[in-house]
């Protein structure tokens, strides 16, 4: 579930999108046959999801959630993506299998991305860091794993072609810290 990063935007082969990569190491680890719906799509936020993308999660073992950037950028204010990622948490445990692994990655700090204007950097910067805070508080209180890259692995390689969006590596590093949150040991995925 979520928006254009966790849809893939941008990548030469879906193949190499974060949720394809989750589902193959799934695969890879216990052999069981999985089935992948992607819902994700361009543009969504918070609202988006819990309004257009919740039946993707129905009766699923696992939930990966990729959004929040989309809020930052509309400058959606704590309050309120508090309330949502509260009302979205929620919604999913309601449809999703009693004990699925529920995993979150919340907005990225596009102040690092290399395809935006300087001039932007430090006001998105923030509001992408201060949504991704209230984000994993929100998911920590309800029982959900964070998983986002540590500054140090943020530089220009996991970016795409635009610069904004992640690239194979992104997608590649992203889906190892979440095999390795789900599965408990590290995975080595493309990228």
């Amino acid at each position: 579930l979520g928006d254009s990063s966790a849809a893939g935007h941008g990548l030469p082969d879906a193949e190499q999108a974060v949720a394809r990569q989750v589902a193959r190491g799934l695969v890879d680890r216990d052999g069981r046959a999985t089935e992948l719906v992607a819902a994700a799509r361009d543009g969504a936020d918070i609202r988006c999801v819990i309004d257009e993308q919740l039946t993707a999660a129905s009766n699923a073992e696992v939930v990966l959630i990729g959004v929040g950037a989309n809020d930052a950028i509309r400058r959606h204010g704590p309050v309120r993506v508090g309330r949502e990622m509260t009302e979205l948490l929620d919604a999913v445990r309601t449809v999703a299998l009693p004990g699925a692994a529920v995993v979150l990655v919340p907005a990225p700090d596009l102040s690092v991305a290399p395809g935006l204007p300087p001039i932007l950097c430090g006001p998105l910067g923030w509001w992408c860091r201060m949504t991704a805070r209230v984000q994993a508080d929100t998911a920590v209180d309800a029982g959900v794993s964070v998983v986002s890259l540590p500054a140090h692995l943020l530089g220009p390689e996991v970016f795409g072609t635009d610069g904004f969006h992640p690239g194979t590596v992104g997608h590649g590093r992203t889906a190892a810290v979440i095999l390795k949150r789900l599965t408990g040991r590290s995975v080595t995925v493309a990228g």
